[in-house]
């Protein structure tokens, strides 16, 4: 796979050669319609470079491809078998991670110290959490992630869980020791959503012992 291409950026050249003009959003028309005022402080280039999709990089079948052929460039740069572009931040692929492994009523082991939009998905799914708190640096007054045991002790508490939701790395830029994970679990069929906000690119999950628990990380 030619890592050297980029598939969305290519499109948007490509669109801007054209000199297309969009009969659909966003009004400012790549910055035809723009108040010049605006555009003095942020550039009129902010403006050019915001394009949908359809209708924009590609048609609207989609017969280009230019997404999908991103994300296939991205799955194998992660070593995953999939990746998925997702909008509205990292809130919505968060709810998308934890409605793809419990359900409601089903039971979700969690971090104490999770985004909001953990909590949302909570009450959105209707998943029972089962909190895990982090470690209290008490030193550096912050919040580390959970330890490997602590999760492994709720786990054997709550054996029936669905999963795990790891926040890593924190606000505060700790991270969690994932290469510990997958023995926590090696007595049960749950799966790890592990979330990193912003990272580039993303280690792998060593494999569990034989029988054990098979991991299925889903980045944030």
């Amino acid at each position: 796979m030619d890592h050297s291409r980029v598939p969305v950026l290519e499109a948007l050249q490509e669109f801007r050669r054209r000199g297309d003009v969009a009969y659909g959003p966003p009004g400012h028309k790549q910055g035809r319609g723009v108040d010049p005022r605006v555009a003095d402080i942020v550039g009129i280039d902010v403006f050019r470079s915001d394009v949908l999709s359809l209708n924009g990089l590609d048609d609207r079948r989609q017969s280009q491809n230019v997404i999908g052929r991103a994300q296939e460039l991205m799955a194998d740069a992660v070593g995953a078998e999939r990746a998925f572009f997702s909008t509205c931040g990292s809130s919505l692929s968060v709810k998308t991670a934890m409605l793809a492994v419990a359900g409601p009523g089903e039971k979700l082991l969690v971090s104490r110290n999770a985004h909001k939009s953990v909590v949302a998905g909570i009450v959105v799914n209707g998943v029972e959490p089962i909190w895990v708190h982090p470690k209290f640096d008490a030193e550096r007054h912050l919040a580390h992630p959970p330890e490997p045991d602590d999760v492994r002790r709720r786990l054997e508490e709550h054996p029936d869980a669905k999963g795990m939701l790891l926040i890593t790395p924190t606000d505060w830029g700790t991270c969690a020791d994932i290469g510990e994970w997958p023995g926590c679990a090696t007595s049960t069929t749950s799966r790890s959503s592990s979330t990193r906000r912003g990272a580039p690119t993303c280690p792998s999950i060593p494999p569990c012992p034989p029988g054990g628990w098979t991991p299925r990380p889903i980045w944030w």
